[in-house]
């Protein structure tokens, strides 16, 4: 029996993108994937082990940060809509949207070649417009941005409205994000796909301390991701003098503010920045630290309701985290006694949290921490556990229920 097709639309590259890369292995078990994308693969990626999955990439928009606004017009429709047949649409039976921007391209194609239509909202992306532009000041950019986001927040709420009302299934990453959605819109069936690693137990950890020349007297607190404003991460190098003598902080990643961030560390001993690291050395580096630390600042609604996918990283990895007082971060710690949140992200109020959490660490015995952050791993938060409820409520999608 010949499975079914999905078209899978995505505006963006995808080697980095792990949740891409885990939503399509996983739809290629039970489907074949035909998945339109900007960007070229490397012969060596991931994404071209999948079995039975295709891939078409489609160029980049000129207009650059404009285009993800949708307000002067999608060129991904455009481009996406060039490289559709009527061979290739003879095979598919589903058009999988992820995130807003390539909503109204799947509308498109599913109304009018009668498909089942998917919408995944990685975040509340119109509230993440404010993200995309400098808004600060009162130069005469600025005030255009501030007026343009406002306009274009508009309008993408718009489209979103008025295309929820064709999606036969809606999926998000967090309950705070889909109670949100349900307030806002009409939703009829969804469902919740958080952004979980594989549950693994073969995690071989990275000597932090020697790879990058940390006195192993100091006691490890890791952020590990992408270094962009909105993560407090100015703020934590501010609260690193008042740190303990016995506590480094130590930075893995990339991202716009290195700079700034190498020039805020620049005479600070206890402060290393460090990376880009390899996607796959994740956990490994994550292990081979004695705490983690992810604040994110509410900046938008979008922020404030996100259930980051470090947290996961984290339990899975048995490190304890400081965490920002957040829905979602709160809703796992109210499972566990390993995390700590801070509500005042100030560098003194930082400095405090962060070691009076490294303090408490210390009395408890590591492996009962460990033991217990990887059963939540084990039992709830988990990739596997995800795609059993992504892969049921496709099949409910093509096979809806019987009353």
């Amino acid at each position: 029996m010949l499975k079914r097709g999905i078209l899978f639309l995505i505006d963006s590259t995808l080697e980095s993108n792990v949740r891409a890369l885990k939503t399509i292995q996983s739809l290629s078990k039970k489907y074949s994937v035909y998945v339109f994308h900007r960007g070229e693969l490397n012969e060596k990626s991931r994404y071209l082990q999948i079995p039975d999955t295709h891939f078409t990439s489609l160029p980049h928009s000129s207009l650059s940060f404009f285009r993800r606004t949708i307000f002067l017009g999608n060129d991904f429709k455009i481009n996406a809509e060039l490289q559709l047949s009527d061979m290739l649409l003879s095979h598919i039976h589903a058009v999988y949207c992820v995130d807003l921007w390539t909503l109204p391209t799947g509308q498109t194609i599913a109304r009018k070649n009668n498909l089942k239509l998917i919408y995944d909202s990685y975040e509340i992306c119109a509230e993440t417009l404010s993200q995309q532009y400098p808004l600060r000041g009162y130069s005469l950019k600025s005030i255009f941005f501030r007026f343009w986001v406002v306009l274009s927040k508009k309008f993408s709420q718009k489209t979103e409205r008025k295309s929820l009302k064709s999606v036969d299934l809606f999926i998000t990453t967090s309950p705070s994000y889909l109670n949100y959605f349900k307030q806002k819109y009409t939703i009829d069936n969804s469902a919740i796909v958080m952004n979980c690693p594989d549950y693994i137990t073969d995690i071989k950890p990275i000597d932090l301390h020697d790879r990058f020349g940390i006195n192993r007297t100091k006691s490890i607190v890791l952020y590990i991701g992408w270094f962009n404003n909105g993560r407090k991460l100015q703020e934590l190098i501010s609260a690193s003098p008042m740190l303990d003598d016995d506590l480094h902080l130590l930075y893995l990643g990339k991202g716009p503010i290195l700079p700034e961030l190498k020039h805020l560390a620049a005479n600070l001993s206890n402060v290393s920045i460090e990376g880009p690291f390899e996607m796959y050395q994740t956990h490994s580096l994550i292990q081979g630290a004695d705490m983690g630390i992810l604040l994110l600042d509410n900046t938008n609604i979008s922020k404030h309701n996100a259930s980051a996918n470090k947290v996961f990283d984290f339990l899975l990895c048995g490190i304890p985290m400081i965490l920002s007082n957040s829905p979602e971060n709160k809703r796992i710690a109210l499972l566990t006694n390993q995390f700590y949140l801070v509500d005042s992200l100030t560098s003194t109020d930082l400095a405090i949290s962060i070691n009076a959490a490294i303090k408490e660490v210390k009395q408890k015995d590591k492996s009962t921490i460990s033991e217990e952050l990887k059963s939540l791993s084990k039992n709830q938060f988990n990739w596997q556990n995800q795609e059993v409820v992504l892969l049921k409520s496709i099949d409910g999608v093509f096979n809806p229920p019987k009353f």
